[in-house]
């Protein structure tokens, strides 16, 4: 049995887990998220009012910054809330999660959310309420044993053509596990690496830890519902 953080450690190492590939109707790639990820090699403010802020990031990444104030205000953060930063050769998506760690009150953690050409500046629990379905291939990273157990056969009337067969099915359902349990035919490794996932990655954020995040399993594939953001991290796109 691989410990939970060294199988997690192997799935990032090995470029996150894999989406499977988008339809013709898929929507489209997310600038957002790409432009997170460019370094910048001073990012210091000195008492910057978090509206400014917000316009320095804008123009870095040349997307759209939304800051949802009705939110923050409600937490006592305004466009006047100065932040103080002074970092070197960091991605922006570290320069935001820094600045906004740097205002966020103790009991209502700050965040952001990188989705199509948007990046919107809110609570963690007011992002947290928009939750994304998405579908991940495990099958290149974790060694599937198939199940090849079928229906059992019926053979009680087998070979006695001089007695009508009683009725009922041929195939009887063989037991399996039950329907309520959402990583029904994964394996070990892969409920392993469930665990690994629900325990670091956002863990409040699931359902397991009284959050609304779910994660099932269905023949080699992960179908898992959370937040723009945790799926940002589960891709390993984006840091801490």
């Amino acid at each position: 049995m691989w410990p939970m953080m060294i199988l997690l450690s192997l799935v990032l190492a090995a470029g996150g887990l894999k989406r499977d590939p988008p339809s013709p109707t898929s929507r489209p790639k997310n600038e957002a998220a790409a432009a997170l990820r460019a370094v910048v090699k001073d990012a210091r403010f000195d008492a910057m009012p978090l509206e400014d802020f917000a316009e320095w990031l804008e123009r870095q990444t040349k997307m759209n910054v939304i800051v949802r104030w009705a939110e923050l205000k409600r937490h006592g953060i305004t466009q006047d809330t100065p932040i103080t930063l002074d970092l070197r050769n960091v991605k922006l998506s570290r320069v935001v999660t820094a600045a906004l760690n740097s205002i966020a009150p103790e009991d209502e953690p700050l965040g952001y959310q990188a989705s199509e050409n948007f990046i919107t500046l809110s609570t963690k629990r007011d992002l947290g309420r928009q939750m994304v379905t998405r579908i991940y291939d495990v099958q290149d990273l974790l060694v599937v044993v198939p199940n090849f157990r079928g229906d059992d056969l019926n053979t009680d009337d087998i070979g006695r053509g001089s007695r009508r067969p009683q009725p009922g099915p041929l195939v009887r359902q063989s037991g399996g596990k039950s329907e309520s349990d959402p990583l029904a035919g994964a394996n070990d490794r892969i409920r392993q690496l469930v665990a690994a996932i629900t325990q670091t990655i956002e863990p409040d954020s699931w359902a397991v830890n009284g959050g609304r995040g779910t994660i099932s399993y269905f023949q080699g594939r992960l179908v898992i519902r959370n937040s723009p953001e945790v799926h940002e991290k589960l891709r390993g796109t984006l840091g801490p």
